[in-house]
């Protein structure tokens, strides 16, 4: 094994993503990369909390060498530490050309660790669906989300969800009337 170069981020894409209107469009991985890839994520660049963020990984349909573009955070799992060993890597993690100039590395392992921690807890971002009024953010939910979920005192009950957003009503869902008796 060659000498440590430093530490990244590491994630696979999910086996299964969901784009497009209300995310019901299900594809396995994504264009650019195939479900289970590896991918060597970088810090936030951006400012936007990390939800799209810098990759480099083995693309789909080119063999040979490591690629770099931005992929939604949702789209990944898995994420953990992992040392950088390979200088091709890293010349591709380092490479200039990112938006707004250089690109950001990790300062060290523990920083790496602190933000793989916080990526692993799937959050939903939470949110009424306007019934009431108009939308109001509840803040974050595990992905699946809870069936009900209380807030400030209220009750709010799940109206629907995707990879993107969990949408709460007040409004709990109707109830089926029982059907007539079969007659077997």
């Amino acid at each position: 094994m060659g000498e440590l170069l430093g530490f990244c981020v590491v994630a696979n894409v999910r086996r299964e993503t969901a784009s497009g209107e209300g995310g019901l469009v299900i594809r396995r991985g994504l264009r650019h990369f195939s479900g289970g890839t590896k991918l060597w994520v970088l810090p936030p660049q951006w400012g936007d909390g990390g939800t799209d963020l810098l990759v480099a990984g083995r693309h789909r349909g080119r063999r040979g060498g490591y690629v770099r573009m931005v992929v939604p955070r949702r789209h990944m799992e898995n994420f953990r530490v992992r040392g950088i060993y390979d200088p091709a890597l890293m010349r591709v993690l380092t490479a200039p050309g990112a938006p707004g100039g250089e690109v950001r590395l990790w300062e060290g392992r523990e920083e790496a660790e602190k933000v793989a921690a916080w990526w692993s807890t799937a959050v939903l971002p939470a949110r009424t669906c306007g019934a009431e009024g108009y939308p109001h953010d509840l803040g974050g939910v595990s992905d699946p989300p809870p069936l009900e979920l209380r807030k400030d005192g209220r009750v709010y009950y799940l109206a629907h969800f995707n990879a993107s957003r969990a949408v709460y009503s007040l409004l709990p869902p109707p109830v089926e009337a029982p059907g007539p008796p079969s007659g077997r």
